[in-house]
């Protein structure tokens, strides 16, 4: 079919292709919850990642309109607010966004295969971060890897980056370091609002940025924003994520939990990826892998973390209500 307006057949296109996403997510959804029936267990009716929720059920009361499932996630998100709390601080991006694409990947991406794939899978906990992009043999570079060779945080191998990435805090600590990084670009190339937008729109790159040829994500996004830039256009998410998070009843259910964003500490301006290159790791028992598991330069205790003057701390409680103090993953700027 030849088309008479360029500029139709664009935008024709771009519909076409967002509804062939929708429909492949909707087909995905199915599959995935058909098996999970055929498994069976109470933990089938959300993500893998965040089956350990249904144990806090006890411990957060939910409203009373949700369902078993919201309520499970709903009482995680409620558990580890200081870390969503943290993270917003630290990283300069909407609690909100960060707690969405965990809700989203627990609640509409459900995945009950992963750990019965063992090597297969590529993500572990919270948010599914992929700490690998093969499925197989090797570990590609993930946008987990760019980000740390961004210097947003330290340099890991596939088997630390995996072990922080179980972690509730590990997790949450690099979705916000994820979004923040697309953030930063999105303000290199002129559109600053990234952070500030009612919308959440950080969930957007979050969820999957298309390659461009031999680009990685990041470069990716960055060739997306010069382009929204150049021809002066806003940018008009398309993902099941975004619109999930930004449905009133799902935002209302996010917020309920964990408490709307503090806009008094907001900032839609970016910070220089080269000041945070090389930051020291947190406390060991969330990301320090060792001299031997694959740091920059071989050290990150938690020693070398207290000795950095300018390095920003941060208090918060734990689930248990006991305080932490520990070295933020990477400096606040």
């Amino acid at each position: 079919m030849k088309w008479r307006n360029p500029e139709t057949a664009a935008v024709t296109t771009a519909y076409l292709r967002t509804q062939a996403k929708r429909s492949a997510w909707s087909l995905k959804r199915l599959i995935t919850v058909a098996a999970q029936k055929l498994i069976g267990g109470n933990s089938s009716a959300i993500s893998f990642e965040l089956a350990p929720a249904w144990d806090l059920l006890k411990s957060h009361a939910a409203p009373g309109h949700l369902s078993d499932a919201q309520c499970a996630v709903f009482a995680w998100l409620v558990e580890h607010k200081p870390y969503l709390v943290a993270a917003e601080r630290t990283w300069n991006v909407d609690r909100r966004a960060i707690a969405g694409a965990i809700a989203w990947e627990a609640l509409q991406n459900p995945n009950c295969l992963t750990p019965l794939l063992g090597g297969c899978g590529r993500s572990v906990g919270p948010g599914k971060v992929h700490y690998k992009s093969k499925r197989f043999l090797g570990e590609g570079i993930p946008v987990a890897k760019q980000i740390e060779l961004a210097g947003y945080l330290p340099v890991q191998n596939v088997a630390s980056r995996k072990r922080i990435l179980r972690t509730p805090e590990g997790a949450i600590t690099y979705i916000a370091a994820i979004m923040s990084a697309y953030a930063d670009i999105g303000s290199q190339c002129g559109i600053r609002e990234l952070r500030t937008r009612q919308d959440l729109i950080l969930v957007q790159p979050y969820q999957g940025v298309r390659r461009v040829g031999e680009l990685d994500e990041l470069e990716s996004w960055r060739l997306a924003m010069n382009r929204h830039r150049e021809r002066g256009t806003r940018l008009a998410p398309d993902n099941p994520m975004y619109h999930w998070i930004n449905e009133r009843s799902n935002i209302e259910f996010v917020e309920s939990a964990i408490g709307p964003c503090d806009r008094a500490t907001m900032k839609s301006d970016y910070r220089n990826p080269e000041r945070v290159r090389n930051a020291p790791t947190t406390s060991a028992s969330v990301v320090s892998p060792g001299p031997n598991a694959g740091d920059v330069d071989g050290s990150g205790s938690p020693q070398d973390c207290a000795q950095t003057a300018h390095e920003t701390r941060f208090e918060s409680r734990s689930p248990q209500g006991e305080t932490n103090s520990t070295c933020a993953l990477g400096r606040r700027i």
